[in-house]
């Protein structure tokens, strides 16, 4: 069917590099070898496919070896099929690969996906899809366990429904949360999420829709709705705990973390940590430990308890080493160690973190996470290169619909626009953020983006629309003991009160910004504060 008959190709297709075999569909790489095994014939005089340049032969201890010299032939041979045809000789290659290697069908579970799923047979294609989807995400290769996910989930619908059916794909869904995060998929899950919701409703298994009520949190918390977010995790916990799914448990209690830092809540991140981890200590998951860990070292660069946050980054990074994971250890250097040294004003550790958060990153997530992080520690030194690196990235999370993930890139953006005197777009991007945030109750974006929009107002000389957001931003600060943050907005209302005119009150509220500064032994800002006082009129 494939060539003139005579001579046998095929079902073991070697090449370099390829684990095993490689498939009938043909459409490889120009160089895949074939090897005898009976299923495709050539019929034509030895030499002759030689000779007419389609194929090489030549002899290896386990007989003779043919490679196609170019993709086109492989694809015209491969189209010559009838689809009947193609199915059959699919599931009898993907048949082969399991009699061959009965031992070691892990290391070809991609190759029988492959098959099976041109097969007619839909159950084994759902079983190896579903396979090489956990293998792929246990090896952080998120872009390829969420096309094997994608792959699967209409299979599901093919095959005859029943309830074992049903759970099959809330379970297969529950298991995609991080695969879609890392792939800035969250629209997509949420999608998925949203359809089978009923499905997982009606199927009185709370253990599993405990963990389904996880992943609905985790992605309501990416979408930027902390609250709802923080609302669907407490029902999850609920469900998780009463069935004994600690794992699910894990899962809810982390991200309950993080709704909790994004609503500025910092103290009640620290206040549930130790459940995360006495969840965790019951179902092991690197990730979650790691996710729970830099949630409360974020928690504690908002509330300048940068010693306590330092443990929690390098017990993040330990656990990141041990699991042999870069893309954790990215995420660690990210949100722990670049965001505790930005805070505390060492811009060129945090530089060096953020660029150590790049080089291990491994999904799309996590590079942009990283450059992120970069950004922000750059734009101190050199606004110019932060706002090159950032805009871009903004641009792609406007294209995602992840609220969190665009105000988290257009923060350090607009904070790099003030730094280079573009106050209109300083502007546009701190009224965004906050037009964004304040009502989902995004606090931790929230209150730097307005006390950098008052900073903003008040060197482009609008002193009292700048008055009234350092007032707000100070009493939101005062209210979530953001100590970092609250000393920032201190220090620029004390020079705000200076250009009023307003000495005494001046004095006292950049006194209270060196006082905070000094007693959280922040970088930089300090000396700052100190000339600024110098420079005040002396008290009469």
């Amino acid at each position: 069917a494939l060539l003139p008959q005579r001579r046998h190709l095929g079902a073991g297709v070697f090449g370099r590099g390829y684990a095993g075999l490689q498939g009938l569909d043909l459409a490889l790489q120009p160089g895949v070898v074939f090897r005898r095994a009976g299923l495709l014939t050539l019929d034509a005089d030895d030499g002759v496919h030689e000779q007419l340049d389609f194929l090489f032969e030549r002899t290896e201890d386990e007989g003779p070896v043919y490679t196609f010299k170019h993709v086109l032939t492989q694809e015209v041979a491969y189209d010559s099929l009838l689809s009947a045809r193609k199915q059959s000789l699919h599931e009898a290659a993907g048949t082969a690969l399991e009699e061959l290697y009965p031992d070691r069908l892990e290391e070809r579970y991609e190759l029988l996906a492959h098959h099976f799923s041109r097969s007619a047979n839909k159950q084994k294609a759902l079983d190896y899809l579903e396979f090489a989807n956990r293998k792929a995400a246990k090896a952080n290769a998120m872009v390829n366990a969420r096309s094997y996910f994608e792959e699967a989930l209409p299979l599901l619908s093919e095959l005859p429904d029943s309830p074992e059916l049903r759970t099959r794909r809330i379970a297969l869904l529950v298991d995609q949360a991080h695969v879609f995060v890392l792939t800035n998929g969250v629209e997509d899950y949420d999608r998925h999420l949203e359809a089978f919701a009923p499905i997982a409703e009606s199927l009185g298994d709370e253990w599993l829709l405990g963990k389904f009520y996880a992943c609905r949190g985790h992605c309501q918390f990416m979408a930027g709705i902390p609250r709802q977010s923080a609302e669907t995790l407490r029902r999850a916990v609920v469900l998780c705990a009463s069935s004994g799914n600690s794992h699910g448990t894990g899962h809810a209690y982390v991200h309950l973390q993080w709704a909790q830092l994004q609503m500025g809540e910092y103290e009640d991140v620290l206040a549930i940590e130790p459940e995360s981890l006495r969840a965790l200590a019951q179902a092991p998951d690197s990730r979650l430990l790691v996710y729970a860990l830099t949630a409360s070292a974020w928690a504690c660069a908002m509330l300048g308890k940068w010693d306590l946050g330092f443990e929690k980054a390098v017990a993040s990074r330990r656990e990141s080493e041990q699991a042999g994971d870069k893309s954790l250890e990215s995420f660690t250097y990210t949100f722990s160690y670049a965001t505790l040294c930005r805070q505390k004003g060492a811009i060129e550790d945090a530089i060096q973190y953020g660029w150590r958060a790049v080089e291990c990153a491994q999904a799309p997530a996590d590079k942009l996470w990283a450059e992120t992080r970069l950004g922000w520690a750059m734009l101190v030194n050199d606004a110019n290169a932060a706002i090159d690196l950032l805009e871009p990235i903004l641009t792609f999370y406007k294209s995602t619909q992840s609220a969190w993930q665009e105000c988290f890139a257009e923060l350090p953006l607009g904070e790099a626009y003030l730094q280079k005197g573009r106050l209109t777009e300083a502007k546009t991007a701190f009224e965004r953020i906050i037009e964004i945030t304040v009502p989902r109750g995004m606090a931790l974006m929230s209150t730097p983006a307005e006390r950098l929009l008052a900073e903003t107002l008040l060197a482009d000389g609008e002193l009292t629309r700048a008055e009234e957001h350092f007032q707000r931003v100070m009493a939101d600060l005062e209210q979530s003991k953001a100590e970092s943050e609250l000393a920032l907005a201190y220090a620029g209302y004390g020079r705000l009160l200076r250009r009023l005119g307003r000495v005494d009150n001046a004095r006292q509220y950049l006194s209270r910004a060196l006082e905070i500064f000094e007693r959280l032994d922040t970088l930089i800002e300090p000396e700052r504060v100190r000339a600024e006082l110098s420079a005040l009129p002396a008290v009469r």
